[in-house]
């Protein structure tokens, strides 16, 4: 046993394999040994006795034992190898001949150890792969260089001269070659990595391929290497410059230490022998040095432009001889990395932006120079600069900061020139690491000092040009185009920098050495050479769309239009989807701000569409009517809102929202009056072509309508509302609703009660709709809840039964009694849905009225509590348009529709013509006030006109005629315009009246101008409702502080917009 490790060790007799072990394990006390072999004692002394055993000395051999030194060498090293082979249970080969054998061995058969497994296969001691084995060493050999780093050179046996004798320490430097394995080899063999066979460059210590899955003897692929300290891989094709340069980027410790050694390495002194891959020197080079240290500083940044490029997976341009391109490189094929994808795009490595690239860097530079200035100042700046040896910080620098560093013979720029650049790049450097971006082309050092914010998705783009923050403080400050404010708050609040920087205006001193990296509070004022003839005329910035152009208008007109007509808030177009959206669509659209949107794009929209679309209509419609509403915003300010129906002279009915202003309190009828009447001075709408006004029957509100005198017309919905409601809240059905609501929350509320109706409706094969329930406010959601009740209330009842609900099962009295609420209400529900469309609907209220009177009479079928519910509504219904004024109206109407002016819903003809005289007397009024042309100027406009010749029946009974036609006085042609009227054939209900009219204005003059005039009246409030609810929609909990006037501009945009 060794009494330094503990290892047991075979015996017998001889001391060799003994002197192996400490060789091979323990070589600083093997060492020790060899030194007292040649003055030691023949016996030891008493103090001897006990030693440790690194003192203990080499015993004496025969004279004729060994005769050399390198002969006892050679023992060593097969001893060393015997034991390597035992202790991986393998045979040697008998009489080897070569030195690899040392490394290499057979299985042996398990039953018997000292017979060989298999002599076709050999297995290597110190991985213990199994390899082929045909009776040649060349696979063994391969392997060992390959695996273990272990050339052909140093396997064979080195002879020396018989003249020469061999010193210990190239003994032990021998030995410890035989016997040590390699670090180098040792590092690539941790990593699964092959070396270069034969290298001649100390760079492939720290580089290896990557070896084959299926058979790691073989090379996966030589166009790639792995670098073993990082593990990065790299492209090799045949050079180790981008190797090189790795290294100096990523392990500047190991670089500069091989690097250090490339003069004057001496040969490699014992010591060195097995030290780490840092310590390894450089290859020797020649005596005179052909390359100096700015040479290498030029490739190394042009390889860390390399590694930086590669991360983006780019591919560089073969004959590039521009610095522009270290940011610039092709994008590379998916399934081929060493492929181009395309050569006629570039991209850039620092925003990941496609620039089109035909052969010349122009159009590069000034994508530079309008994305990142700062990069191309500097290497704009330092093009000339003259630097004899970089320093170690400029090691792994940026790409931002790689430049070719060209050194020409005589040096132009002094030390304040290379000042001047080092001031800029730390401003950059604070601006950077705020998150700022720099102002393009800046005449003041106070722009060290400031910068823009930037665009969160985008870093590249500027958010606000109309802010700037400061990199000291963080204090957002306005801009305007000048400095005044920003030099001032230098002043304010950092007085030291803003001293430093107005005391060198006039006078800065050129930058000593030392001063190079110091923070902004040092940086000086630019200099800008007076002789500078060249200007940066060369540079295109990026062909972004001009503020004023054609496609820029076009774009933030049709992003106006969505936030207005889709009712967003504006602050969308600072979200970044919404940006990231615009970009996609067209990046040189740049979106203006959202103060932009605000106070100019919005509001000019809002003038263009009123002078353009809604004012010109409002001002030539010949007859007009409103509807009006008040109603509450979130911040409890009250909005009036004013809808205008007009039809246009191609007989369209148009609506347009002409008002939604505030209205302070008090909200009394005067008020309401006051604002009503602003409105129309405005609009410049007069009174007398105001035909009806449309509201609910809030009494503030009809009462402002009739102290201003115009025509009020109570809207039918809330009139409705108010009939339905009066009849469902009887004694006689309250219960019965009261049941079937609280039944309906059971459901919604229990999840067994739910899956238990589920499963009824299957077993019915009932449609699996769930239940609704009413709403207080709503009478048309009760039924809705009574026909879901209706259509499910086999499996309610099955579901009751099963849940032993008893008391909410519904009576066969009251099932009959739901079956005909729900046949009541559902002729009311479309008679509101008909009335509150965006068609003529005037003209149907009267028929509605008579067919909601009929609907209401007593039945025989009826159960005595549907007779309650009728009798409460006829009640209500025989309140409201009982009005002279109103039913005047609705008879007019009526009648001036095509479909319905027999009126065969009336039953006593008397009324009908009653409506007739009606009909004729305001015909005769209208004829009265307003100048009428003869017959003869009252046909089509296209007829040609009579011959100047006068015809013989005129000259016969031309006089006859003329007294005919003076006779026709206004309320003779008003009654024959109704009997011709009369007697035109009727259209059908599904045919549309305006269409008629287009189609008989010419024949009927009066009719039409009353038809015109009538029938653009809405029967509900509807119209001012939708208004209120898109008004809701944008004054949200979001933007509740809104200006009444944008809400004004808001809701014009969103209704009017087609």
């Amino acid at each position: 046993m060794c009494a330094l490790c503990e290892t047991l060790l075979t015996y017998s007799g001889s001391t060799t394999s003994l002197r192996c072990h400490l060789r091979a394990s323990h070589p600083g006390d093997y060492r020790k040994v060899e030194e007292t072999s040649s003055n030691a004692p023949s016996t030891p002394s008493r103090s001897d006795v006990g030693a440790r055993p690194s003192r203990l000395r080499k015993r004496d051999t025969p004279s004729n034992q060994f005769e050399t030194d390198s002969d006892l060498s050679e023992v060593l090293v097969k001893m060393n190898a015997l034991e390597l082979l035992l202790s991986k249970q393998l045979l040697p080969k008998k009489d080897a001949k070569s030195d690899v054998w040392n490394f290499f061995g057979f299985k042996t058969d398990p039953d018997d150890e000292s017979k060989i497994l298999d002599h076709s296969k050999v297995v290597c001691a110190l991985c213990e792969t199994l390899l082929p084995f045909s009776g040649n060493t060349t696979n063994l050999r391969s392997h060992l260089q390959t695996r273990h780093g272990t050339g052909p050179s140093k396997l064979r046996k080195r002879k020396t001269p018989s003249s020469r004798s061999k010193t210990e320490s190239d003994l032990s430097v021998k030995v410890s070659v035989k016997m040590d394995a390699s670090p180098v080899s040792e590092l690539l063999r941790s990593k699964h990595l092959l070396s270069k066979k034969k290298p001649k460059s100390d760079v492939w210590n720290f580089f290896g391929f990557k070896t084959d899955p299926d058979d790691e003897t073989k090379v996966l692929n030589r166009c790639e290497v792995v670098c073993a300290l990082c593990e990065i891989l790299l492209p090799y094709s045949g050079n180790t410059t981008n190797l090189r340069c790795h290294l100096i980027t990523r392990h500047p410790g190991d670089y500069t230490e091989v690097q250090g050694t490339l003069s004057n390495a001496p040969s490699t002194p014992c010591s060195d022998v097995g030290a780490g891959p840092s310590k390894l020197r450089e290859r020797k080079t020649l005596s005179s040095q052909s390359k100096t240290d700015s040479d290498l500083s030029e490739v190394s940044v042009e390889m860390d432009a390399l590694e930086f490029l590669r991360s983006k997976h780019l591919l560089p341009d073969k004959d590039e001889k521009s610095d522009i391109r270290n940011f610039f490189w092709f994008k590379t094929d998916p399934d081929d990395e060493s492929k181009i994808l395309n050569h006629s795009k570039v991209m850039c490595a620092l925003c990941e932006r496609l620039v089109p690239f035909s052969g010349s860097t122009t159009n590069l530079k000034g994508h530079l120079q309008s994305r990142h200035p700062g990069d191309y100042r500097r290497i704009k700046d330092t093009s000339s600069i003259a630097q004899s040896t970089p320093s170690c910080p400029d090691v792994g620098a940026h790409p931002s900061k790689m430049r070719k560093r060209k050194l020409p013979s005589s040096q132009s720029k002094t030390d304040s020139d290379l000042s001047e650049v080092s001031v800029n790049m730390d401003a950059l450097e604070l601006l950077r690491s705020k998150h700022l971006l720099s102002k393009k082309k800046p005449k003041s050092d106070v722009w060290n000092f400031f910068g823009f914010k930037t665009d969160p998705d985008d870093e590249t783009k500027i958010l606000d040009h109309s802010e700037v923050m400061c990199a000291l403080c963080e204090i957002l400050l306005p801009y305007s185009g000048n400095t005044t404010n920003l030099r001032y708050h230098l002043k304010a609040r950092h007085p030291g920098e803003y001293s430093e920087v107005q005391g060198t205006v006039s006078h800065a001193p050129s930058m000593p050495c030392s001063d190079v990296g110091a923070g902004p509070s040092k940086l000086r004022e630019r200099k800008t050479p007076s002789s500078q003839s060249k200007t940066d005329s060369f540079v295109i910035e990026e062909d972004q769309y001009e503020a004023g152009s054609t496609k820029a208008k076009e774009l933030t007109k049709a992003v106006a239009y969505h936030l207005a007509r889709d009712m967003k808030p504006i602050y969308t177009v600072m979200e970044s989807g919404f940006v990231q959206m615009l970009k996609t669509f067209d990046s040189r659209y740049v979106l203006p701000s959202r103060k932009e949107f605000s106070t100019t794009i919005i509001p000019d929209m809002y003038k263009e569409l009123c002078s353009t679309t809604v004012r010109p209509f409002t001002e030539s419609a010949e007859a007009y009517a409103m509807t009006t509403d008040l109603w509450m915003a979130r911040n409890m300010t009250k909005f009036l809102g004013i809808t205008f129906h007009a039809i246009d002279d191609d007989w369209d009915l148009k609506t347009y929202t002409i008002g939604n202003m505030e209205c302070p309190p008090p909200h009394s009828a005067d008020q309401i009056a006051s604002s009503l009447k602003s409105i129309l001075k405005e609009w410049n709408l007069t009174e007398s072509r105001l035909s009806t006004v449309t509201t609910d029957k809030t009494p503030s509100m009809v009462k402002a309508v009739n102290d201003l005198g115009w025509g009020h017309l109570p809207c039918f919905g809330h009139f409705l509302n108010s009939v339905v409601k009066a009849g469902l809240e009887t004694n006689q059905v309250y219960t019965t609703l009261t049941r079937c609501s609280k039944l309906v929350d059971m459901v919604r509320k229990s999840s067994n009660a739910s899956l238990l109706l589920t499963k009824k409706q299957k077993m019915l094969d009932l449609p699996q709709n769930e239940l609704i329930q009413a709403v207080e406010t709503r009478w048309n959601s009760t039924l809705n809840m009574l026909t879901r009740f209706v259509e499910q209330q086999q499996a309610i009842c099955a579901m009751l039964l099963e849940l032993e609900h008893h008391e909410l099962m519904p009576s066969s009295l009251e099932l009959k009694t739901v079956e005909q609420l729900v046949t009541l209400l559902k002729p009311m529900k479309d008679m509101i849905e008909f009335l509150s469309g965006s068609d003529v609907t005037i003209s149907g209220l009267f028929p509605c009225l008579y067919c909601l009177e009929k609907n209401l009479l007593k039945n025989e079928a009826d159960t005595w509590a549907l007779g309650f519910v009728k009798r409460a509504m006829a009640e209500k219904l025989g309140e409201v348009y009982k009005d002279r004024y109103v039913e005047e109206r609705l008879h007019l109407c009526s009648f001036l529709d095509p479909r319905l002016k027999t009126m065969p819903f009336v039953e006593d003809r008397s009324i009908v013509e009653g409506v007739h005289e009606l009909v004729s007397l305001t015909l005769t009024k209208m004829a009265e006030a307003l100048p009428f042309d003869s017959p003869d100027q009252q046909g089509d406009d296209d007829v040609s006109e009579a011959p100047s010749k006068t015809s013989r029946i005129t000259s016969l009974f031309g006089d006859m005629y003329s007294s005919i036609v003076t006779q026709m006085n206004p309320e003779a042609m008003a009654k024959d315009e109704v009997l011709r009227y009369i007697r035109e054939p009727s259209l059908t209900l599904e045919e549309d009246p305006l269409k008629w009219w287009k189609m008989n204005e010419h024949r009927f003059k009066l009719l039409a101008r009353a038809a015109r005039e009538y029938l653009c009246i809405p029967v509900t409030s509807v119209p001012t409702e939708r208004l209120f609810s898109t008004a809701g929609d944008i004054v949200s909990s979001k933007r509740a502080c809104l200006k009444p006037s944008h809400v004004d501009h808001l809701t014009f945009l969103h209704d009017n917009l087609e």
